[in-house]
């Protein structure tokens, strides 16, 4: 059975036969948006706005230091940036103890929670409508290129940092790559902690959300570690499974198609390229029939790698061959028992990464 199909089983058996059974009642947190997510969670929430160079209206959650930590001290601040189909969220969805965000900000930094284009949070723009194909014209080419450099630069004069620390999931990773071998020389940001792990495509919708408040709970919610894992691959071994309305709700936050194609057409290949818009309109592009390579050897920025065993989007050669490619890989971290989305959801990850990774920037 294929995904299309599977998908079509899941929802056709939830809507005519279950659906009746099932308790309205789901975790709160699941019908709130990020900040709504922190301020219950007992934290102070600030929402900014970003404007692109090429017009795009981007939000940022920011969750500021208000001395909470008496090891605040001086540190810089630290962005987080979500991985492929996904938003700001992700980094506060589990309790306090382990969500990423609620993390960093008890050990006293000043945490900034990023949206790039497209996503619920970020679907703006001066000119463009976001039902219009022009809006939808993009690829992590220019979320690296334009939204990245615009979140980075607004954190630092916010904040009048000299700079900051990065940490990025998935496509939040390879945006950051991008940028920081594109433009090797603009190093503001300091150590990058990678955790490798129509027009638009899975948005975010109210449906989604109620979706996944009405069949993540009780008898139904081995309908939504399906529907998870055909989107993700994950095993929930180290989930919070009553967290599943919650994850559900926030997910998918959507992206354009042009940037799933991308992310096809580099898996094809097998070759970390520019986006491939074929030899005639590559030529004007690129002045070149085929698509440049990304060199991630001109990086200056140093970086930690973190990758899970079970992750089904990484394999072992393919981390090797990065820390070689890259001139200041710090470390290397291995999860034998993690998979893709551990990072930003797994309860493990709060003893494993999320430790080393508060052992790492605090040195800076």
């Amino acid at each position: 059975m294929n995904f299309l199909s599977s998908l079509a089983t899941v929802f056709t058996y939830y809507l005519f036969i279950l659906l009746p059974s099932v308790s309205a009642l789901a975790d709160p947190e699941a019908h709130l948006d990020t900040c709504g997510i922190i301020v219950r969670e007992g934290y102070r929430c600030e929402e900014h706005s970003v404007i692109t160079e090429d017009g795009y209206i981007l939000r940022l959650q920011r969750i500021p230091n208000d001395g909470r930590s008496s090891r605040s001290g001086q540190k810089l601040p630290v962005l987080l940036q979500h991985g492929l189909l996904q938003s700001a969220s992700d980094w506060v969805l589990n309790s306090r103890n382990h969500s990423l965000g609620f993390i960093l900000a008890d050990a006293g930094f000043d945490v900034w929670l990023s949206n790039v284009r497209g996503n619920v949070y970020s679907r703006r723009h001066v000119s463009f409508h976001p039902k219009s194909q022009e809006f939808w014209a993009f690829t992590i080419d220019q979320m690296a290129n334009y939204d990245l450099p615009a979140i980075i630069n607004f954190v630092l004069n916010e904040t009048s940092a000299p700079s900051l620390h990065y940490a990025g999931h998935s496509q939040g990773t390879t945006i950051g790559f991008i940028l920081f071998s594109e433009r090797p020389t603009w190093s503001a940001a300091k150590p990058m902690i990678e955790m490798v792990g129509g027009y638009e495509f899975m948005p975010s919708t109210r449906f989604m959300k109620w979706l996944g408040g009405k069949l993540c709970t009780g008898k139904t919610a081995f309908l939504c570690q399906n529907a998870l894992f055909l989107f993700v691959g994950c095993d929930f071994l180290n989930f919070n499974m009553t967290r599943l309305p919650v994850y559900m709700a926030h997910t998918p936050s959507g992206t354009s198609v042009s940037n799933i194609m991308h992310f096809s057409q580099m898996i094809q290949k097998g070759e970390f390229k520019k986006f491939d818009y074929g030899s005639h309109e590559n030529k004007k592009l690129y002045n070149q029939p085929e698509s440049p390579t990304y060199n991630v050897g001109n990086m200056l920025v140093p970086v930690v790698l973190y990758w899970g065993g079970n992750d089904v989007f990484t394999v072992e050669s393919d981390i090797m061959r990065l820390s070689k490619e890259l001139k200041s890989t710090l470390s290397i971290h291995y999860y034998h028992d993690s998979d893709h989305v551990d990072f930003v959801w797994g309860t493990n990850m709060a003893d494993g990464a999320y430790r080393r990774m508060l052992e790492v920037i605090s040195t800076f």
